[in-house]
């Protein structure tokens, strides 16, 4: 578990979720030299808090009002297939939702 904190100096936290709460929050994509990058996240790390609050126990509308909020604290189990670099999780499906963070609050 990793716990790590965007502060007031991150204007985007530069990854993307394929779901929102209360539904499992799964990294699907991080932006090459953004925060998220620069914290050595990765697809497949999960979401397990955001300022103490648990993902699981969110709803989608309070998660969204979260992820703009500075500073934001995360807590991440890291992806234990993380050195398989699975290929599909990379990949678009049609018709699939994401959910992207890579703009900052008020963009």
């Amino acid at each position: 578990v990793r716990e790590l904190t965007a502060g007031p100096e991150v204007s985007k936290v530069g990854f993307g979720v394929a779901s929102l709460p209360p539904q499992l929050v799964v990294l699907k994509k991080v932006t090459m030299k953004s925060w998220a990058a620069e914290q050595q996240l990765t697809a497949g790390d999960v979401l397990l808090e955001l300022n103490g609050l648990q993902t699981s126990e969110m709803s989608k509308a309070q998660f969204l009002s979260l992820m703009e909020t500075r500073p934001l604290c995360f807590k991440f189990v890291i992806n234990p297939l993380k050195n398989r670099q699975l290929h599909e999780s990379s990949q678009e499906e049609e018709g699939e939702t994401d959910y992207a963070f890579y703009a900052g609050p008020g963009e």
